[in-house]
């Protein structure tokens, strides 16, 4: 009988040889996959909802203060900031808020004007301290400097006729022209009054990814997008109580012209608000 040859002597079942046109197609791989992702990152990512617990409390005393606060569109006031104004009037602040367009771009401007109103009342802000611009509403409506001054002169009038210690704007980099004109035209012009603080908000960023995840998501918290972190603003989040997140939701379903299921994108992004937080950027100094 043969004996059974060695295992030194068999051969293996599966042979691989690694060549260096192998390494370098591995290599290829691995840098797409990274690039790949730095771009998903810094364009796309909304930060994980863990990144809630590192965020910073917004260090703004909303007691006795002058909160002035101005919405490009009739329901950016409440979705933005409805229980910052909640909370700065019941400790004693007075508010006034600022509504830049005529909201009339699908003509039903004086619906949504009573629906700012009534949502505005619902968290305590009565209707002689709303005012309106009237300008045009839509993107490409302001396209030069003489719109960037009208913009500009609406805003110093209010600044100095109300007097504020706090001024409440869109962010500059908001995607939505109406928002970002009116962000970057009162960036520009409160950089040097030192007495005022300024914090912004943002409602349209990364369509139909800022906020995530989307939709009505009560448990869940407005959190910035990642391409928006940098080292010369601060990200802070304004955490709402039980109370403060019902009366919200309740100025949220007054605005109904905008929850018609007739837009249910329009839908999405009223209640893509509807959290636990608010979201405010301040500039470092």
């Amino acid at each position: 009988m043969k004996l059974l040859s060695s295992t030194k002597d068999r051969k293996p079942l599966l042979t691989f040889k690694l060549y260096k046109r192998h390494i370098i197609a591995i290599i290829i791989l691995i840098a797409a996959a990274i690039f790949g992702y730095s771009i998903y990152f810094k364009y796309f990512m909304i930060l994980p909802p863990s990144a809630i617990h590192v965020l910073p409390d917004l260090p703004v005393d909303l007691t006795s203060q002058k909160v002035l606060l101005f919405a490009p569109h009739c329901d950016d006031e409440i979705l933005s900031s409805g229980g910052l104004i909640h909370r700065a009037l019941s400790q004693g602040s007075s508010m006034r808020v600022i509504i830049t367009t005529d909201c009339n771009k699908h003509k039903n401007g004086d619906v949504r004007k009573k629906e700012t109103e009534t949502g505005l009342a619902t968290v305590g802000l009565s209707k002689q301290n709303i005012g309106y611009f009237n300008l045009p509403e839509g993107e490409g409506n302001y396209k030069n400097s003489a719109d960037d001054s009208q913009v500009r002169e609406a805003i110093k009038g209010e600044v100095e006729s109300f007097n504020p210690t706090i001024v409440v704007l869109p962010l500059p980099q908001d995607s939505h022209r109406d928002h970002a004109i009116v962000g970057r035209v009162g960036q520009s012009y409160l950089e040097d009054k030192k007495n005022i603080q300024v914090i912004y908000y943002l409602i349209h960023y990364n369509f139909l990814r800022f906020p995530s995840p989307p939709g009505l998501q009560p448990d869940a918290y407005v959190l910035p997008p990642a391409r928006l972190i940098n080292f010369s603003d601060r990200w802070y989040k304004f955490d709402l109580t039980d109370d403060e997140i019902e009366i919200k939701e309740d100025a949220i379903s007054k605005y109904k012209s905008q929850l018609s299921l007739k837009n249910p994108i329009l839908v999405r992004v009223l209640w893509d608000f509807a959290r636990k937080n608010e979201l405010f950027m301040m500039e470092t100094k």
